[in-house]
């Protein structure tokens, strides 16, 4: 069996099941093994993304700027309950339509 693929779920305990099953058809192909992180500050949330090596970061709905994480290039998306998975594009924030495969 392939090892699953982590997502960090910053300051949020679970997903709803509409986000679970959304994020779920994204990457149908892996089990997913999700990790609440609370980070202080933006180098702790660094350090629990090189720890963690998420496929995705799920942001909390107040939509949070991660700037030193994804400079390091881990992936940072915000689940839109029953429309997308927007993906975090730059610093100055930007959403997009979540495609992990196009990374």
């Amino acid at each position: 069996m392939s090892e699953k693929a982590r997502v960090i779920l910053l300051r949020r305990d679970k997903l709803s099941s509409s986000e679970e099953k959304m994020l779920q058809k994204v990457f149908a192909d892996q089990e997913l093994e999700y990790h609440r992180t609370d980070p202080v500050d933006y180098k702790e949330h660094l350090r629990d993304c090189e720890r963690i090596k998420p496929v995705a970061v799920v942001l909390p709905l107040e939509k949070p700027i991660p700037s030193a994480a994804m400079e390091k290039g881990f992936c940072h998306i915000l689940i839109e309950e029953g429309k997308d998975i927007v993906q975090l594009e730059s610093i100055i924030p930007r959403f997009t339509i979540f495609a992990p495969n196009q990374q």
